[in-house]
């Protein structure tokens, strides 16, 4: 397994570097940020850094095991050709980093959620944009990945969250299309239930389990120049969902984690542009209140909640290029 641990040389990278320039002078991009629009209210929330991501990639996974953030997976060079099998581990008491037993899968764009004390990879893609059904689950004790039973709806760009003793996939792209599919997972039957379709159909897009429910934000169907508003939320014990306050702009690629009784959501992509923006969902009231922006836009990031913090981490700061980022950044109240 090929393991980046810092950025490839400038040979290496010349030939993306290339045909990213060819396609920006065929596209001619439109990279100026709309945004929301909207004051910043920086009452709430705090920003800090943290150890940096130890390796060079992006359009990576993250889940929280046992108040550890896992980092599952991404593409190592500015193409969906190269994913990469590398896991990372980030120890938010003592504050480091360590590589562990890499994924079974080449993969990128999945999605990672803990439930019932496991760490659970659901889909993603693989080489390009080939979309998969495999489910794994980390044993931290042996420190091994154990094959569970598959999606029954291969895709990557989806969003998961768990709620009680089930784990819900929701939404993302089959080969650039975008579903609005939600299956449920029972990890004790190992069985995968079809469950109401989300009234959105989109990819890129993140869930968030919070209030009992699932959240799900964000993202684009048919290109990424089609990003969307939907805020909708399902909820398990009738299995319903319910159209909630849009989100303040239309963005895809973003992170989203729960603290306390609000959702927050960070950075993203608009178009060709990438956004800095911090809105925070308050879940009781369906309003939406913009925070203190990131310190460095990007998309393709993270957000993970540990104890009474988010961390958000990686990403990449310029679309169709070669800035992926390293940082970490710790969000407080």
């Amino acid at each position: 397994m090929l393991i980046m641990n810092k950025k490839p040389s400038f040979l290496k990278l010349l030939p993306f570097q290339i045909l990213l320039r060819a396609i920006e002078f065929r596209d001619k991009p439109d990279r100026v940020l709309r945004g929301s629009n909207t004051l910043i209210n920086g009452a709430v929330g705090k920003f800090s850094t943290a150890a940096p991501l130890p390796s060079w990639r992006y359009e990576f996974a993250a889940g929280v095991l046992e108040g550890k953030i896992y980092i599952i997976g991404g593409v190592w060079l500015p193409s969906v050709w190269f994913p990469t099998r590398l896991v990372e581990v980030y120890d938010a008491k003592n504050e480091v980093w360590k590589s562990i037993a890499p994924y079974p899968r080449l993969i990128h764009h999945t999605a990672a959620v803990t439930c019932q004390g496991k760490l659970y990879v659901v889909g993603g893609n693989g080489v390009r944009i080939h979309p998969l059904a495999c489910v794994y689950a980390y044993d931290s004790g042996k420190n091994r990945w154990m094959r569970k039973a598959d999606l029954p709806t291969a895709r990557g760009a989806l969003g998961v969250a768990s709620v009680g003793d089930r784990i819900y996939a929701v939404g993302g792209g089959i080969n650039k299309r975008a579903v609005n599919i939600l299956e449920e997972y029972d990890p004790l039957a190992g069985r995968w239930t079809a469950r109401a379709p989300m009234p959105t159909a989109r990819e890129h897009t993140v869930a968030v389990a919070a209030d009992g429910r699932v959240f799900v934000l964000g993202g684009y169907s048919g290109n990424r120049f089609n990003n969307l508003v939907a805020n909708e939320v399902y909820d398990p014990k009738d299995n319903t969902w319910k159209v909630l306050s849009p989100l303040p702009y239309p963005v895809s690629g973003l992170s989203a984690a729960a603290l306390g009784d609000s959702i927050f959501i960070f950075g993203g992509e608009q178009g060709w542009a990438v956004s800095p923006e911090v809105h925070e969902y308050k879940i009781k009231e369906d309003r939406w209140i913009r925070r203190n922006n990131l310190p460095v836009a990007r998309y393709a990031l993270t957000a993970s909640t540990v104890g009474n913090s988010i961390h958000v981490i990686g990403g990449s700061g310029y679309l169709m290029g070669d800035d992926f980022r390293d940082e970490h950044e710790v969000f407080t109240l």
